[in-house]
């Protein structure tokens, strides 16, 4: 019975199904792969100390720790923001979790404001470009703006 559907098939369609075979293999391999581990010394977390600490499920939270997250854990916290604001409305992305956070978005939510501005301000400065970055200063350079913000031509 095999013979007889790849003898229908032409060489141009059986090389087509042999190439998306051998990609599935080489995609099945890698996703069977272990993860890559980050190199011994690189900081890769932060502790904010709490002014007002706050009680949770019997226990006290006087800090919250931040870890840089990896590219997956912000891809999948961005998906579950949206599938948050699409099933629930504008503003249910604050209930998400950050897995790189020590607390629930429960908590973070709740804390007092100030806490809660410097967790958010030491977390933003995962996400920070270097000044040094070549994108940074292709940017800076190779542009500029008048008073109104119309781009200004180059001398």
């Amino acid at each position: 019975m095999v013979d007889q559907v790849t003898r229908a098939m032409s060489q141009q369609e059986m090389d087509r199904v042999l190439e998306r075979k051998a990609k599935e293999v080489v995609v099945g391999a890698v996703a069977s792969m272990a993860p890559p581990v980050f190199v011994e010394g690189a900081v890769r977390h932060i502790s904010v100390p709490l002014d007002y600490p706050v009680t949770f499920n019997g226990g006290t939270i006087s800090e919250v720790v931040i870890r840089r997250p990896t590219m997956r854990e912000w891809r999948a916290y961005l998906r579950e923001c949206v599938d948050a604001v699409k099933e629930r409305g504008p503003g249910a992305d604050d209930d998400v979790d950050q897995v790189w956070l020590s607390v629930p978005a429960v908590v973070l939510e709740n804390l007092d404001f100030i806490d809660a501005s410097r967790v958010e301000s030491a977390q933003e400065g995962f996400f920070e470009r270097t000044k040094s970055s070549p994108e940074t200063e292709t940017a800076d350079s190779s542009s500029s703006t008048s008073d109104t913000g119309e781009p200004s031509p180059s001398s």
